[in-house]
């Protein structure tokens, strides 16, 4: 086992990934909060959501796959 497959690195790996997946995680509900409460959404409020998540990746899928390499390695 070298230092990058060591059990600190792997947990130090699954915390970013857990945190990414946490934040996309909030931003789904905040959008879901405004397109489920009846008359509160606007045509702006749409566009907007829209091009948050589009623009806003948070889950890194290269940081994910090199996580799930990693891990077959071992």
């Amino acid at each position: 086992m070298n230092e990058m497959t060591s059990p600190s690195s792997i947990a130090l790996k699954l915390r970013s990934c857990v945190e990414m997946f946490d934040q996309e995680y909030m931003v789904k509900e905040s959008i879901f909060s405004i397109l489920s409460t009846r008359g509160y959404f606007t045509q702006q409020h749409l566009n907007g959501s829209a091009a948050i998540w589009a623009a806003e990746p948070y889950i890194d899928r290269g940081r994910v796959n090199a996580l799930i390499e990693d891990k077959d390695d071992q």
